[in-house]
C-alpha cells in the first residue's frame, strides 16, 4: 500500500510539473522589462438605454512594465497609454502569474487600456502565450507575449459612451527603456 500511495504521489507531482502548477524558478525573467503592446479588440458597441447594437472594433498601441513581486511570487504589470493631449502615462496596473518552464503561460490576466477619447477604454481577461529567449548564462534577451484568447467585458467602451463587448487580443515584444516614446517615472 506504501509503494502505491508513493508512486500516485510520484505521478501527481509529475503532472502538476507538466501542467505548470509547481512553481518555476525563473519567475524573475520579465523583472524590469518593457514591451510595446497592441490592443485589439473587435464585437459590438451597444447604446445605453436604447439596446442598438452595432458592430465595431479598436486598434490601439500601449506599453507595458513588468516588476517582480518576490514575496507574492507573481508579476505587477503596469500599462502606459497615450493620452488624446499626447501624454503618456500610466493607466492601469494589476497583479498577475506566470506558469510552465521560461513562464510560457500568463492565466486569466485582467488588462485594461484607456483610448485617446476621454472615458474610452478596452477591458478584460486574456489568457497569453510568451517567448522568452536568453543568452547563455539565461539572461533575458527577447520576449514576445500573443494572446491565446480574450474577452472584452464590463467597462469596455470605445467613444466614452456605447457599451462594448467582443473578443479581445494583446500582442508585443520587449523593447528597450531608450526607444520608449516617454520617460518612465
Amino acid at each position: 500500500m506504501f509503494v502505491l500511495r508513493r508512486c500516485v504521489a510520484v505521478v501527481l507531482l509529475a503532472l502538476a510539473c507538466a501542467l505548470g502548477v509547481a512553481s518555476d524558478a525563473s519567475g524573475q525573467a520579465l523583472d524590469g522589462a518593457w514591451m510595446k503592446m497592441k490592443v485589439k479588440a473587435s464585437g459590438v458597441a451597444m447604446t445605453p438605454g436604447l439596446g442598438t447594437v452595432a458592430k465595431a472594433k479598436v486598434t490601439q498601441t500601449f506599453y507595458m512594465h513588468f516588476a517582480w513581486d518576490e514575496q507574492d511570487d507573481k508579476y505587477t504589470y503596469s500599462v502606459w497609454t497615450k493620452s488624446a493631449n499626447g501624454t503618456w502615462s500610466e493607466t492601469f496596473s494589476d497583479t498577475g502569474s506566470t506558469f510552465g518552464a521560461d513562464e510560457v503561460l500568463a492565466s486569466d490576466w485582467w488588462v485594461s487600456v484607456d483610448l485617446p477619447m476621454p472615458g474610452a477604454k478596452v477591458e478584460g481577461f486574456v489568457t497569453c502565450r510568451l517567448t522568452l529567449k536568453k543568452d547563455a548564462q539565461g539572461v533575458l534577451k527577447s520576449a514576445k507575449l500573443a494572446t491565446l484568447g480574450g474577452e472584452a467585458i464590463d467597462d469596455s467602451t470605445l467613444d466614452g459612451n456605447k457599451w462594448f463587448y467582443g473578443n479581445l487580443s494583446i500582442s508585443g515584444a520587449t523593447v528597450p527603456v531608450a526607444k520608449l516614446p516617454f520617460v518612465p517615472a
